[in-house]
């Protein structure tokens, strides 16, 4: 799990045209907070994963590297 997090998360936001301050402002953290998850393996807390899920409009495990399915099910 996570090898794909950073990738997954930086072509999420560069698909946004969104900056690594600009994602970093929307969840009060720094660039280089979003430089370490993207780059450096890191992981943001738990609270952060499911709103950069949710912002993205992906599934958790999507943005984990746990799956390829993209959107998260319908309930």
């Amino acid at each position: 799990m996570g090898s794909n997090f950073g990738k997954r998360l930086q072509m999420l936001r560069i698909d946004e045209r969104m900056t690594g301050s600009e994602l970093g402002k929307l969840f009060g953290v720094t660039k280089s907070a979003v430089s370490s998850w993207e780059v450096r393996g890191r992981f943001p807390n738990e609270a952060v994963l499911k709103g950069l899920a949710e912002h993205f409009g992906v599934s958790l495990s999507y943005l984990l590297g746990d799956s390829n399915i993209r959107k998260p099910l319908m309930k």
